[in-house]
C-alpha cells in the first residue's frame, strides 16, 4: 500500500480541507528549496544588490499668502487648485543618489480674477544606497521604489 501525504490548506469556504498529494512531491519540492537555498549560498555577500534610504530631508519649504489678510474677508470665494509634482534625481557617488519630490500647491479664486490665496512649496529630498543594482533596472528604482520611500513623509 502506497503512502497518502496530506496537505491542509484554508480557504473562504472551507475553513480546513485535505488534498491527497501525489507520492513523491513532498520531497520534490523540498529537494527545490534546497536547491534554490544552495544557490543563494553560492551568490558572495558584495554581489548582493543593496537598496537602502540613508538620510531624509526637507530642502526647501515654502508658504506664501501674498494678498492677506484681504483674500479672508472675500465671501464666496470659490477655490481652485493647481497642483504640480515633479522628480528630481541626481548621482552623489557610485553608490548614493539624491531623489527629491518637489510640490506646488497654488490656490486661487475663481471668482476674483484667478487671485492667489496662497502658494505651499515643498522639495523633499533622500540620499539613497543603490550597490549592485542593474543598469536596466535603476531608472525604475529611482522613479518608483524611492519616491514610494519618501512620499508618505512629504504628505
Amino acid at each position: 500500500m502506497k503512502k497518502q501525504w496530506f496537505i491542509r490548506r484554508f480557504n473562504a469556504t472551507d475553513w480546513l480541507r485535505e488534498e491527497t498529494v501525489p507520492p513523491g512531491t513532498i520531497k520534490r519540492q523540498q529537494q527545490a528549496r534546497e536547491k534554490t537555498m544552495s544557490e543563494q549560498q553560492n551568490v558572495k555577500p558584495e554581489d548582493m544588490p543593496v537598496f537602502r534610504m540613508q538620510k531624509m530631508y526637507i530642502k526647501d519649504l515654502s508658504f506664501e499668502n501674498p494678498h492677506a489678510p484681504g483674500i479672508f474677508l472675500n465671501r464666496n470665494q470659490e477655490p481652485k487648485v493647481d497642483f504640480n509634482l515633479k522628480l528630481n534625481n541626481q548621482k552623489i557617488d557610485d553608490d548614493h543618489w539624491e531623489v527629491s519630490i518637489s510640490i506646488t500647491a497654488k490656490i486661487l479664486d475663481g471668482k476674483n480674477d484667478d487671485a492667489v490665496m496662497f502658494i505651499v512649496e515643498i522639495e523633499h529630498a533622500a540620499v539613497f544606497l543603490m550597490r549592485n543594482i542593474p543598469a536596466e533596472h535603476l531608472e525604475r528604482v529611482m522613479a518608483v521604489d524611492c519616491p514610494l520611500m519618501l512620499f508618505p513623509f512629504t504628505r
